[in-house]
């Protein structure tokens, strides 16, 4: 159960991470070198900041998927995380505006229908 736990915790972290880094970097101009300048940097610190927080989410995401990984076979495992697929682009589409089509929909409906059959597990016949 902790396994399952510790899944969902790296999945929603790098969810999260995803849409902080997009809000820093969307806030930041484009890279350069002047970009390096002490002063640049002062002035776009919360932005900077906003894409430390979501590296840091992702360090956070990593340390979970290892403890999920001591447990579950990483052929249930690893699926899970296209999830975070379905998360990002829904919460893109609010937090951002992006295009959400019925396209978006019918992939999503696929990755869960795959998660789903792929960690999928009959229950056993009792006396069988």
């Amino acid at each position: 159960m902790r396994s399952w736990l510790a899944i969902a915790a790296s999945v929603i972290l790098v969810t999260i991470a995803q849409l902080i880094m997009k809000q820093g970097m969307t806030e930041l101009p484009p890279l350069s070198s002047q970009l390096l300048a002490i002063s640049e940097l002062k002035a776009h610190w919360q932005a900077i900041l906003l894409v430390c927080i979501g590296l840091g989410c992702y360090a956070l995401s990593l340390g979970c998927w290892m403890l999920a990984l001591v447990r579950l076979p990483l052929s249930l495992a690893y699926p899970c995380l296209s999830i975070s697929y379905i998360l990002v682009t829904l919460f893109a589409s609010l937090l951002f505006d992006e295009p959400f089509s019925i396209a978006a929909v019918f992939g999503s409906c696929l990755i869960l229908l795959g998660v789903t059959l792929i960690t999928y597990k009959p229950a056993k016949k009792a006396g069988g």
